[in-house]
């Protein structure tokens, strides 16, 4: 038995965190039927901004603690 490529999808979107609860919606309530190839495209794109933004973030963090 194999299931749907749609249903694969919505079954991926269901597993998102509450963390990305905005980009579930998004994706959630999309007109357009989307791939399991652009979901995983969107979901590499979305967590590799978060994991560079993270960097971002911890790298100002260190250069404002240091006193000269």
């Amino acid at each position: 038995m194999s299931l749907s490529e749609s249903f694969q999808v919505d079954a991926i979107i269901e597993k998102l965190t509450l963390y990305c609860k905005h980009f579930k919606n998004y994706l959630k309530y999309k007109p357009k039927k989307m791939e399991i190839e652009d979901l995983i495209l969107r979901l590499r794109i979305k967590f590799g901004n978060k994991l560079s933004e993270k960097i971002a973030n911890s790298s100002r963090a260190q250069k404002t603690n240091v006193m000269e």
